[in-house]
């Protein structure tokens, strides 16, 4: 029992050890939809060019310069800014607020911190 138990923690060391490297060598960001930045990021994505190629997008109509906009939909998306790749992670959760009809959305950006980098 004591090796059986041995052998399952030695097992998850490479991922508690990758997980690590990660935390250090990342900086996350995240934005929530009751901040005013949640439109002016939406905004910054319909300016991009990698906007073309995200093959999963919602319908906005909140934003204030254009009618309709196509945004990244809720998921996972990557793309490559400024030369770094970056990871978008866009959730919406399945919990209403109170009486509203609306739903909390929250973006989170994943970029590698290049000088935390070994």
């Amino acid at each position: 029992m004591i090796f059986g138990g041995l052998g399952v923690y030695l097992r998850s060391i490479p991922l508690k050890l990758w997980s690590w490297i990660v935390g250090q060598t990342t900086m996350t960001i995240t934005v929530k939809d009751d901040d005013a930045a949640f439109v002016w990021v939406k905004e910054w994505f319909l300016e991009q060019k990698f906007i073309r190629r995200i093959r999963s997008v919602d319908l906005d109509t909140t934003l204030r310069r254009e009618q309709t906009a196509l945004v990244p939909a809720e998921g996972h998306h990557w793309f490559w800014y400024g030369g770094r790749p970056f990871r978008v992670v866009f959730y919406r959760s399945e919990e209403k607020r109170g009486w509203s009809s609306q739903r909390t959305e929250w973006l989170i950006f994943r970029i590698c911190d290049e000088s935390k980098v070994f």
